[in-house]
């Protein structure tokens, strides 16, 4: 093989070797990397699962507490103030809840009676100023409270029909049987975003199996709001310190944390007969350290393997260049011995020494033994 084909073979292998280095190095760390980050996800996955979970139990708690109301309802279709209060001390107990309403069916001809009984119109909530509600044909009018105090004691003959998403899960409880959760709404009389959670009641005795014998037997509701952000105290109660969460119905968002979810992972969870989403960040980035420290070291290694080529590649130059010298030098001695005279000499020498000490141009001087320049040859 020649020797210039040598030399590039060498020095592509050489090349070769350090971006492999390089690369090899750079790929590990991306690695690293993508490992680390899909790491952090998971993290925040497992966190918004486990809100889901705990979201979902809080509601289920709820639900069994209010199960055992409809034993409440006397024969006539009443529940007594007493009795209702017994109930609610025990659910509130078991609960997050802040209070419980009974909401009964007053059509329009007992409007009246119902409102002597009371002390007070049938009306639309605190957001109208207890505006008196207008005929409706029938009012679903809260009837007790419980505990009663200065904020609950305003709630008495609020007619939850007068506004259209309680109206609406009412309804839907009414029709189905089943206690409906809404999505979020504005608490009465705070102004709490929460969501209002709605039992069906039916006169004992009375054929519950279709829409039409529901709807005729239905003589109230036990209705209470639930504070969003008493959702996500519960979400948040097993989080690390400082994780940011937001629950959301639709696009409406039930709570979130005063610091906004970035990074976040979703989870979806069935809350009575919404979905829900929970994202969550616990604001952990992915440790990149292995990975940078990795991409560093291995352009520090090629770096280093580089230098140390080139310092070789030089050193071989240096042999190259010291036997081509070698072999001109032992020319040169030839034509010497083959000149006939010291003219001759003295044109050879000028001719190829300069060759020989890779020179740009010569000059001989030859001095005799009187220190006399006997000869000069350029």
């Amino acid at each position: 093989m020649p020797v210039s084909t040598r030399r590039v073979v060498d020095i592509t292998v050489r090349v070769v070797l350090v971006l492999a280095v390089l690369f090899t190095g750079l790929g590990s760390a991306l690695v690293m990397a993508r490992r680390s980050q899909r790491s952090a996800e998971a993290s925040r996955r497992e966190l918004a699962t486990r809100a889901t979970i705990d979201i979902r139990a809080t509601t289920f708690q709820i639900v069994a507490s209010l199960s055992g109301v409809v034993a409440l309802v006397r024969d006539d279709g009443r529940i007594e103030q007493q009795t209702f209060d017994a109930f609610a001390k025990s659910a509130l107990a078991h609960t997050t809840l802040g209070a419980l309403g009974y909401d009964r069916v007053v059509p329009e001809s007992e409007r009246s009676a119902f409102e002597a009984e009371i002390g007070r119109t049938i009306h639309r909530g605190a957001t109208t100023g207890y505006a008196p509600a207008p005929s409706a044909g029938e009012y679903f009018a809260v009837r007790m409270v419980s505990p009663l105090g200065p904020t609950t004691r305003s709630l008495i003959g609020y007619d939850i029909r007068s506004e259209p998403v309680r109206a609406a899960a009412a309804q839907a409880a009414r029709d189905t049987g089943v206690l409906q959760i809404t999505g979020p709404v504005r608490s009465q009389p705070t102004n709490v975003v929460s969501v209002f959670i709605v039992q069906p009641l039916y006169q004992p005795g009375m054929p519950v199996g279709t829409v039409a014998e529901r709807r005729a037997a239905n003589v109230g509701f036990v209705t209470t709001a639930f504070a969003g952000t008493s959702y996500l105290d519960a979400a948040r109660r097993s989080f690390p310190p400082g994780a940011s969460i937001e629950i959301r119905d639709g696009n409406d968002v039930v709570a979130r944390t005063t610091t906004p979810v970035v990074h976040r992972s979703v989870a979806r969870t069935t809350n009575g007969s919404r979905v829900w989403t929970v994202a969550v960040d616990d604001h952990k980035r992915a440790d990149q350290t292995a990975a940078r420290t990795l991409t560093v070291g291995s352009m520090l290694l090629a770096s280093a393997l580089a230098a140390w080529f080139l310092s070789a590649a030089r050193g071989d130059a240096a042999v190259r260049r010291g036997a081509s010298r070698s072999l001109r030098l032992a020319q040169l001695g030839e034509a010497v011995a083959a000149a006939e005279s010291a003219e001759a000499i003295a044109r050879v020498i000028v001719r190829r020494a300069g060759n020989v000490i890779d020179a740009m141009s010569t000059e001989l001087s030859i001095i005799g033994p009187r220190s006399n320049i006997m000869l000069v040859q350029r």
